[in-house]
């Protein structure tokens, strides 16, 4: 009995191995996000893609073709961040994305960036918000757009119904968006869709805390805040930022100074208007002379 018992083991510890996922194929690599743009400022900018498996990253550009120049990274993630540096301010370049894992390679489709300018100069972006729920809709939003030929865009916040869900992400927000994002930074602040916020930390790189961050274009200066799950009131880690970011020579130097997120303080729409940015935030907007501020 113990005999036949000891047969049967060793059997079913056979099958075991001969159906083991080592002997698959290995998963073929694909990018299912991206590749988007990211932090540009006139010397840089941040490229970033996701890919269904772990693997390395790597970013082809040039001013006449994508292949006079390269940053690579041999570290395998999902997430892939790369920041081009050393670039011509106000200049185009062509680029393209490639991760490796093992012998699987993916390339992505030639595009294009450009960065941004060193001097003021008029230019046109564009703001908008709430593309949640129905990607339809935001499809058709993106090509109106695109068609109206932005330098770069900013996004208010609810970007999908529920950002703690990994599957939203992809039908709601980036395969509406694919078409602009390519070519055109997209720098969005979080709203109160996103939940914890710790799927869209990963998925953009902003610049600070990717919470609230600022960053130059031409002759503007465009102030992020976090209106959804970080205190703003006054002697709070936001607000003590603000406060150094609205006197910094980046700020006062500029023509302009554009503060967006996502809870407006005055509002005519069922929601009604946000007493506590009314109280905290409104008043340093008046101080320093903010031009236009809200969503």
């Amino acid at each position: 009995m113990k005999t036949r018992l000891a047969f049967f083991a060793a059997l079913a510890v056979l099958l075991a191995i001969a159906v083991t996922p080592a002997d698959a194929a290995p998963k073929a690599v694909s990018i299912i996000k991206g590749p988007y743009l990211q932090q540009l400022t006139p010397d840089s900018i941040v490229i970033m893609w996701e890919t269904n498996t772990r693997a390395a990253s790597r970013v082809d550009f040039g001013l006449g073709a994508p292949n006079e120049d390269y940053v690579e990274d041999s570290t395998k993630v999902k997430i892939h961040e790369i920041e081009l540096t050393g670039l011509a301010a106000d200049t185009p370049y062509y680029y393209t994305v490639t991760s490796v894992d093992k012998s699987k390679t993916i390339t992505s489709a030639q595009s294009t960036f450009a960065t941004a300018p060193a001097a003021e100069r008029n230019f046109r972006f564009v703001a908008y918000g709430d593309t949640r729920t129905n990607p339809g809709d935001h499809a058709a939003v993106i090509q109106g757009i695109i068609a109206s030929g932005p330098e770069i865009v900013i996004h208010t916040g609810d970007l999908v119904s529920d950002g703690d869900s990994p599957g939203q992400w992809g039908p709601q927000f980036f395969d509406p968006a694919y078409d602009l994002m390519i070519n055109t930074p997209l720098l969005p602040i979080i709203g109160n869709h996103e939940g914890s916020g710790n799927l869209f930390r990963d998925l953009f790189s902003l610049g600070n805390n990717d919470y609230w961050f600022a960053f130059t274009y031409g002759g503007v200066r465009f102030i992020g805040l976090n209106t959804h799950n970080a205190s703003y009131s006054s002697g709070s880690p936001q607000y003590t930022w603000l406060e150094a970011e609205l006197q910094s020579p980046e700020c006062t130097s500029a023509d302009w100074q554009i503060v967006y997120f996502h809870h407006p303080p005055y509002s005519s729409g069922s929601h009604g208007g946000d007493t506590g940015v009314q109280t905290h935030l409104v008043p340093l907007f008046e101080a320093y002379g903010v031009d236009m501020d809200g969503v």
